[in-house]
């Protein structure tokens, strides 16, 4: 028996809100028959609610008693159909809400327009345009053009745009039935470029879209202490990247892995020096003779890589791992160093930079030669 209670209380419950619903749904879909003239709208909407059944809400100051109804006449209409007969050309609207129909004053929307262009002119397509306080945006045509249609009253408008900076205005007063312009005029942003990664090939990317590991560094990196091997700058700077020096004089070859050994032959683990999209060897350039031993005790000279001159690098990106440099093929297993040269730029005067540097190295000890035993072909021969 209590199980029965329950589900029939339950039935009553949901048949009784279905039908609120079902009655708020309809109130707008009831039929009117009526006819009007020389009355004022007062006395037409409290006429209305009596033949439609229909609760009406309103406020005095709405002036509903001044306003004349000269002639209407309704026949079977819907009263949705009949209200905005009544009310139109009058500034009034109405609403449905719970089953009561609420009349208000309607307001006459504004419009915010403009262009959005740089500080040459040109127009930036495709700019958002965002008004805060009701949180909506729209973009920019291709011709950097906006038009937002908005309730009178204040807003912020605010622009952004990639690589440059973004700029609000805090006061833009929208009024009735009018047209406010605002032209926007963005500045290039100067320190974009460090999001900016220049990867194979001289392809820029920005660094969030990259897959890979990758990091960059400046030319600060390289000139504020200076060494005489450039690459030797790069130690500590970069994570995974070991630089491994010779120990054969100030202009000795330093070997340059990333993330450690992956290969038995010691010359494949090393990175390859990509200089404005042209690799580059970072091998030993020459063993120096020819004698039995020169491929155990080469003579270093030094290295392509540390030719080039620190002052001439504007940035370095490491590209780290295969995926990193798939486009340099098996030279690039290791991983690339991809160095972007300085171009010319306008400047004010000549604009002559001098840089000196100089160290002084001294040798701590010399090897213990013999000259007691040999093959015999010279007199002081050793090996």
């Amino acid at each position: 028996m209590k199980i029965s209670s329950i589900l029939l209380v339950t039935f009553a419950l949901t048949a009784q809100m279905l039908h609120a619903s079902s009655t708020t749904a309809q109130v707008l879909e009831r039929r009117v028959t009526a006819a009007y003239h020389n009355k004022n709208l007062h006395d037409v909407i409290l006429d209305i609610q009596k033949k439609a059944m229909v609760d009406f809400a309103f406020t005095t100051d709405l002036g509903l008693s001044q306003i004349e109804v000269r002639r209407a006449r309704f026949s079977d209409d819907k009263l949705q159909d009949v209200l905005r007969t009544l009310l139109e050309g009058k500034g009034l609207g109405f609403l449905e809400k719970d089953g009561v129909v609420l009349l208000s004053r309607s307001q006459q929307l504004g419009r915010v327009t403009g262009q959005v262009t740089n500080e040459k002119g040109e127009p930036l397509p495709g700019a958002s345009v965002k008004v805060l306080e009701i949180n909506r945006m729209v973009a920019a045509d291709k011709d950097g053009r906006y038009d937002i249609t908005l309730a009178p009253g204040t807003y912020t408008v605010e622009v952004r745009f990639v690589s440059f900076v973004s700029q609000r205005r805090d006061v833009v007063r929208v009024e009735e039935r009018k047209t406010t312009s605002v032209d926007i005029v963005l500045k290039e942003a100067m320190d974009s470029l460090n999001e900016v990664v220049v990867t194979a090939l001289g392809i820029k990317r920005a660094e969030k879209s990259l897959g890979y590991a990758t990091m960059s560094l400046a030319n600060k990196e390289l000139t504020d202490v200076r060494t005489n091997n450039w690459v030797n700058a790069l130690s500590g700077k970069v994570a995974g990247l070991t630089i491994t020096g010779a120990g054969t004089g100030p202009m000795g070859s330093s070997r340059i892995t990333l993330r450690g050994e992956n290969s038995l032959n010691l010359n494949n683990n090393q990175a390859l020096i990509v200089v404005d999209g042209v690799p580059i060897s970072t091998r030993l350039v020459s063993t120096g003779f020819s004698s039995h031993l020169s491929d155990d005790n080469p003579v270093d000279y030094g290295s392509h890589a540390s030719d080039i001159n620190p002052e001439d690098v504007e940035s370095i990106n490491i590209l780290k791992g295969p995926a990193a440099a798939a486009l340099y093929g098996t030279r690039a297993a290791a991983g690339a160093i991809i160095i972007t040269t300085k171009s010319g730029k306008k400047t004010d005067g000549l604009g002559i930079t001098y840089n000196l540097n100089t160290s002084i190295d001294q040798i701590n000890r010399w090897p213990d030669y013999q000259f007691e035993y040999g093959e015999g072909r010279t007199q002081e021969y050793y090996s």
